[in-house]
């Protein structure tokens, strides 16, 4: 052995160390991908969010279809002197807006900040929100008063282009969730 050299059993020991180290950064690697891909891990959640976003608002929610029907034959209870029947139907109406409230309020703590939050948390929810509003103080206190003619221009020129724009938001919200979705999944 020449000197300076180091001996085949100092390369034997180099290299098995070498292969040693690359091994553990591979499986570190791996883990740190199977981790991310994995069951409940970041990305199953991220696309599985996604997923239950489209889930919730496709088909329309009930409590904003519902709420809109409900509307609709308040106004004509109240213009046939139904009184009983309006007095259930605004019950069914507040209960359509504390849930849809309320699925609101899971949404904004359930999505994490991105596109699909941004559409669905405030833009699909600012129509709706108007909407729930319009009904709470101009159209049932007019239906309180009888003004069925207020009652009626108010569903025609405020309401229904609200429920409209609300709809058309909830579509584009469902546009960004699969968008995004697609774009997880081909990540992964």
């Amino acid at each position: 052995m020449r000197p300076g050299r180091p001996s085949l059993r100092t390369k034997l020991v180099a290299f098995n160390l070498a292969t040693v180290v690359v091994t553990l950064a591979v499986l570190v690697g791996l883990d740190q991908a199977f981790e991310r891909v994995r069951i409940g891990g970041p990305l199953y959640r991220a696309i599985g969010g996604g997923q239950a976003v489209v889930a919730d608002i496709l088909p329309p929610p009930l409590f904003i279809v519902e709420s809109h029907l409900a509307v609709f034959e308040l106004v004509d209870a109240q213009a046939h002197g139904d009184t009983a029947r309006a007095a259930l139907l605004e019950s069914r109406l507040r209960e359509r807006e504390a849930e849809f409230e309320a699925r609101h309020r899971h949404w904004m703590g359930a999505l994490p900040a991105g596109s699909v939050r941004s559409a669905l948390v405030d833009a699909a929810y600012a129509p709706a929100a108007s909407y729930f509003r319009v009904v709470d103080h101009d159209l049932l206190p007019a239906l309180h008063r009888d003004d069925i003619a207020t009652a009626r221009e108010l569903l025609a020129h405020t309401l229904q282009p609200l429920f409209a724009e609300h709809r058309d938001r909830v579509e584009f919200t469902v546009d960004a969730a699969r968008r995004e979705n697609a774009e997880l999944l081909a990540y992964a």
